[in-house]
């Protein structure tokens, strides 16, 4: 929708403002649509610089090269996405186990308000009542 058509995700955001969360699907540092099938020359800062003045809760940042990979997170990306951003980010791709999880949560304060796991969940890498534990949920 970035892409294809910013006016209505803009018009979306500010008719609820501090509610919306954008899925931003990054291959090296450019936006990826449609499946992640088409890369675009977009950007992050790009995306960033156009919506930098709207009231956007927060961004889900994907690392498509680390998304089902079982790698490891690549905490990196994640962070220069949040200096990007200027904006809470929820950290996507590569999370493989626990120590991973830790990372993140130990990073928490720089702007990483939460991660997504996929794969690790669904193969028994992370164990969720000791995920519940590090992030002290109820």
């Amino acid at each position: 929708m970035i892409a294809n058509n910013p006016n209505l995700v803009k018009e979306a955001i500010k008719k609820y403002p501090g509610k919306i969360v954008l899925g931003i699907d990054l291959i090296d540092d450019k936006l990826a649509i449609e499946g992640w099938v088409k890369k675009t020359d977009i950007k992050a800062k790009d995306i960033a610089k156009d919506f930098k003045n709207l009231d956007i809760a927060s961004f889900v940042c994907t690392n498509i090269k680390k998304d089902g990979a079982m790698e490891g997170i690549d905490l990196n990306f994640i962070l220069n996405n949040v200096d990007i951003f200027k904006k809470p980010i929820i950290a996507s791709g590569g999370v493989t186990d626990i120590s991973d999880l830790q990372i993140l949560k130990d990073h928490e304060k720089k702007g990483i308000e939460g991660v997504i796991c996929g794969r690790a969940i669904y193969e028994g890498k992370i164990d969720l009542l000791e995920a519940n534990e590090i992030f002290k949920l109820d």
